[in-house]
């Protein structure tokens, strides 16, 4: 960014700051924020990352997943448990992970019957394998002394989520551009890249969230969308207007499908009220789709997607919402023991987590499909981009 644009930058967020430090209270708690310092070094500290072949690696892991006794597990076995609550390994492996100590209750080994109580907190030591993401380097592309922006590369989740811990936004800012105090004032799905705000201090990050909720934020994205979207070509008369002759308005509610598998549809009737502006800028004959600017008045989960989905022309390549693309479900391959009764006695819970990592066998034999599901590997990015934030 040259001097001009971080210039127009800081003029840009003038106003929002001004008002966010005026909602700005409470004081800052110092050991806290040095306890969480340390806590943030040490986790840096834990693994690192290789680029190769214009991706992105995490070299693997050991991660102890902790959890705290629910009250519907009182007085239920662990093995019953565990098979029922935590889907993503098969009922074999628990049993497996909870006779070879690598699952446990307070520190120590139990068998499968072990009767859970209040109090217990169990631990679930795995070897972690994260997802590779493609490789682009995280770059400032903008600040002030209370905020910055970056340019977010799509792919990449901003937050820790399922199976990616060190690649996402959080982390890399982190490790690579050696920053320890910052806090995200809005997030963008994993598969969108763009403009990413960030503040230097939580108080101001919750401020100009609130601020950015109440539309205090002029939003323009960039969108590529299948078919010739045109200004009063033939679109769903409910809900969707013409606009001075150069936008489509869209007022359609936002309701949930699936939390778990983040997928969310327009309805009439039920979830949230959202509103897009859409002007279509350039239709393309030969790729016989259509690049789009789309303005969110409202800020729901998958809006845009699900807005030009409701015009009958879905973003070209949004695997969760243009019919078009079919992304084939893969039955993944079960964790099984090798069958070997090896002496793993004396072994500390890392030790165990990596001589019986599933996904260190499957890496040895270059079985990558089945670790990861298609959507982690070749359905990474959409062609939706968060252009510009300006007040």
């Amino acid at each position: 960014m040259n001097s001009g644009e971080s210039e127009r930058f800081k003029y840009a967020f003038h106003w929002i700051i001004r008002s966010a430090r005026r909602n700005q209270g409470g004081s800052t708690n110092n050991e806290n924020r040095k306890r969480q310092r340390k806590e943030y070094k040490q986790l840096c500290n834990e693994t690192d990352y290789e680029i190769r072949d214009g991706k992105r690696y995490v070299i693997p892991y050991v991660y102890k997943h902790e959890t705290h006794c629910k009250q519907r597990w009182f007085g239920k076995a662990i093995l019953d448990v565990y098979a029922k609550e935590f889907g993503a390994y098969s009922r074999e492996y628990y049993e497996d992970a909870i006779k070879k100590g690598r699952i446990r209750v307070n520190g120590k080994c139990v068998d499968c019957a072990y009767m859970l109580k209040n109090g217990d907190t169990i631990t679930h030591s795995v070897h972690r394998h994260e997802p590779p993401v493609p490789y682009y380097p995280i770059k400032v592309i903008g600040e002030t002394d209370d905020m910055f922006a970056i340019n977010k590369p799509s792919s990449i989740p901003v937050h820790a989520c399922g199976s990616y811990r060190y690649n996402t936004v959080e982390m890399i800012i982190r490790k690579e551009l050696h920053l320890d105090s910052f806090f995200f004032i809005h997030r963008l799905d994993r598969v969108t890249s763009g403009v990413l705000l960030l503040a230097r201090k939580k108080e101001m990050a919750a401020a100009l969230s609130e601020e950015l909720q109440r539309g205090g934020c002029h939003k323009v994205y960039l969108a590529v969308v299948a078919g010739n979207l045109r200004v009063g070509s033939e679109t769903p008369a409910e809900n969707v207007e013409v606009v001075n002759g150069k936008a489509i308005k869209v007022t359609r509610n936002i309701a949930v499908v699936s939390q778990k598998e983040g997928i969310m549809q327009c309805s009439a009737t039920e979830g949230k009220p959202a509103c897009t502006y859409v002007f279509p800028l350039h239709y393309s004959a030969s790729q016989n789709c259509t690049l789009v600017e789309c303005l969110p008045m409202t800020g729901r989960t998958h809006q845009i997607r699900l807005h030009l989905k409701y015009l009958s022309h879905p973003i070209d390549d949004d695997f969760n919402y243009n019919e078009a693309i079919h992304v084939p479900k893969r039955e993944f391959k079960q964790w099984t023991e090798s069958g070997e009764d090896e002496d793993d006695s004396g072994l500390t819970e890392s030790e165990l987590a990596i001589k019986h990592c599933r996904w260190c066998r499957m890496t040895e034999e270059e079985r990558l499909d089945d670790l990861f599901k298609d959507e982690q590997l070749k359905y990474t990015s959409i062609h939706l981009h968060a252009l510009s934030y300006t007040v």
